[in-house]
């Protein structure tokens, strides 16, 4: 499932990025895009496995290539605004967009044993 998160708490979460932006979640595979006024900040977490995408320019047709095989989209859709999910569908206009139904709420709430630790 490919899932489209832009809560700022739920990108922290994911990759320890606290800065502006969003992420693209595929399975394992995480893609953080964020503009100039954070690139240190991603910079620093892209050695966790984490493919950064600058939206000064051309990431749109980027984010295209990368998502050529996903025909369903994800997102959280108590987070973004319609207006919000239209600029998208323009974006990625061959993809399919769903509500992931809190989906991504619920996940959060199963911890791992770090996380009960912490």
């Amino acid at each position: 499932m490919t899932l489209l998160i832009t809560k700022p708490e739920h990108m922290f979460y994911l990759t320890g990025f606290s800065g502006e932006g969003f992420v693209i979640k595929q399975g394992k595979s995480l893609l953080l895009a964020t503009d100039q006024r954070y690139w240190l900040m991603a910079k620093a977490l892209q050695g966790k496995g984490l493919k950064l995408l600058d939206l000064k320019k051309g990431w749109q047709r980027i984010l295209q290539d990368d998502l050529r095989g996903v025909s369903e989209i994800h997102y959280e859709a108590s987070q973004l605004t319609i207006a919000g999910l239209s600029r998208w569908k323009k974006i990625l206009p061959a993809k399919t967009w769903k509500d992931d139904g809190g989906l991504w709420k619920r996940e959060r709430m199963i911890k791992t044993g770090d996380e009960l630790k912490k």
